[in-house]
């Protein structure tokens, strides 16, 4: 038995593009898949798509479709019920439950008469299943675009998967018709796992330019301020940066760490505790623009980015970055609009802020990183490899 709903009445568009995200925003991670749907937002711009949302819930007895046709990104919401069963049956029996979803879903496009030009996964697992499953029932082409720090060496998690994970999805990337990746560092990673002769692409990640712009300094009286967003997990090493920034902190300056918990912001006040230095939790975007705006420089310490979305935000922004020389971040940031430093430099990087810093142009980093990340810019990235596969 399936449900169909329909939120929203409006009509959508009769030829879409089928968005399939791995990742996506919950009422319990607001910003999970978030660079995801930025991506979305700048294809929306170019050509009508619409995306598809698979949940595993214990809050439906049969599988439920739901359209929110309204939404900033329209999408479809499948709903599929939890089946409890024996240890040994439960993948089987959740492959044949996404099996019968995905049916239902195809059934649920016809009855809106509904044509699709062609799937769009993004990060590989589990989308890249699904999309595969999809191509066949429509028919139709598929693009792949891959943000998974997990293909990475620093990360090596694709390589702890089983060998089944690993050779499953070595066979389905068979079949993609087109790949696009948000850094060349990312690319090289995946081809080291992956043998595949369809056309790839580097098309960066984008920034909303509209909250994160150019924005004039209000006051010159303020200490130089020194600024840190991530989600504080273990790979963006921010406790790092903040022992750093204690050591040289003879200066008159301080530095803002943004992100995590609220929990995990107490456990950093009270350890430590300078008034020059401001903790706070996660943020949305409207405040993280407005934070940028008014720091002096963006201080990034991670083992690994397949691009960060935070640093090309900072730039859109007028914000120098400082950061690893690792991984991607070399392939945008350079001495025009960073402080690049070698493995154990930080704490030299950030000593040589005071005077690099004031020297960098803030209207040429805003200007070329805008023209680069924007909505429109990326969405004419991938409306030519939509072009090329003859979809528009």
């Amino acid at each position: 038995m399936v449900r169909f709903f329909y939120f929203h009445r409006s009509m959508i568009s009769r030829s879409v593009i089928l968005h399939i995200p791995s990742w996506f925003p919950t009422d319990e991670d607001p910003f999970a898949g978030d660079f995801i749907q930025r991506h979305m937002q700048a294809i929306q711009g170019i050509q009508p798509i619409l995306s598809v949302q698979f949940l595993k819930t214990n809050t439906v007895s049969a599988i439920q479709i739901m359209l929110y046709a309204e939404a900033e990104v329209p999408y479809i919401e499948v709903l599929i019920p939890k089946k409890t069963t024996l240890p040994f049956l439960q993948k089987w029996i959740a492959q044949r439950q996404q099996t019968k979803a995905i049916e239902a879903l195809v059934a649920f496009l016809r009855t809106k008469d509904v044509k699709v030009l062609a799937i769009h996964s993004h990060v590989l697992h589990p989308a890249a299943n699904i999309a595969k499953t999809l191509k066949k029932r429509l028919n139709c082409p598929w693009v792949h675009t891959e943000h998974w720090s997990a293909l990475t060496k620093e990360n090596g998690e694709f390589e702890r998967k089983s060998g089944v994970f690993r050779r499953f999805y070595k066979s389905i990337t068979k079949e993609v018709n087109a790949f696009t990746f948000v850094s060349n560092y990312l690319q090289k990673s995946f081809n080291t796992h992956f043998s595949n002769v369809a056309p790839q692409y580097i098309i960066s990640n984008s920034v909303n330019t509209s909250l994160f712009h150019l924005k004039p300094k209000q006051s010159k009286e303020k200490p130089f301020r020194f600024l840190h967003v991530s989600s504080l997990g273990e790979a963006k090493q921010a406790e790092a940066i903040i022992e750093a920034f204690e050591r040289i902190n003879g200066m008159d300056a301080e530095l803002w760490i943004v992100g995590g918990s609220e929990e995990k912001n107490i456990q950093l006040r009270k350890k430590h505790p300078k008034e020059t230095l401001q903790f706070l939790p996660a943020q949305a975007y409207e405040n993280i623009a407005l934070l940028m705006q008014d720091a002096d420089v963006l201080v990034l310490n991670s083992l690994y980015e397949t691009q960060s979305c935070v640093a090309i935000e900072a730039l859109c922004c007028g914000v120098p970055v400082i950061a690893p020389a690792v991984a991607a971040l070399p392939e945008f940031l350079n001495p025009s609009n960073s402080i690049l430093f070698a493995e154990g430099g930080i704490e030299s990087a950030l000593n040589s802020a005071f005077e690099i810093i004031p020297q960098l142009n803030p209207e040429n980093i805003s200007k070329a990183a805008s023209q680069k990340y924007s909505y429109t810019n990326i969405g004419k990235e991938f409306k030519r490899v939509y072009s090329e596969l003859g979809l528009i």
